[in-house]
């Protein structure tokens, strides 16, 4: 991974009103009006997803992603970052558990997200 990513995705990682770290100068530059929660949060799991592909195959940044929308109420992010995860799991391992791909879709149905549980479904087909 690249010293730039490491550096944008730590500085998202703190930002505003999602972790009690105040904001990187240099995302600051790279967002520069990004106050908004939901916002800083879907860049984080863009960036994350992209630093997926690198090894070192990191998914520890979805998990702290998903959890920092799941304590601020943000189930869409939650459970975006949550299908990242399985998609770099799955593309890192080849297979998925069965038991973490029926929880995250039985989550996503409960809370009415049908197309995320649909997408998570599609990754245990056999290609």
């Amino acid at each position: 991974m690249s010293g730039a990513a490491r550096f944008l995705l730590t500085g998202l990682t703190v930002g505003i009103h999602i972790c009690p770290a105040p904001f990187e100068p240099g995302a600051r530059t790279v967002l520069p009006k990004a106050n908004d929660p939901e916002a800083i949060l879907s860049a984080r799991i863009s960036i994350a997803r992209a630093l997926a592909t690198q090894p070192p195959h990191s998914t520890a940044a979805f998990r702290s992603i998903a959890e920092d929308a799941r304590k601020h109420s943000f189930p869409m992010q939650e459970l975006s970052a949550r299908l990242a995860l399985l998609e770099a799991e799955r593309s890192r391992v080849g297979k998925l558990n069965g038991t973490s791909v029926t929880d995250f879709v039985a989550d996503a149905r409960f809370r009415g997200y049908l197309l995320f549980a649909r997408k998570a479904l599609a990754l245990t087909a056999v290609p």
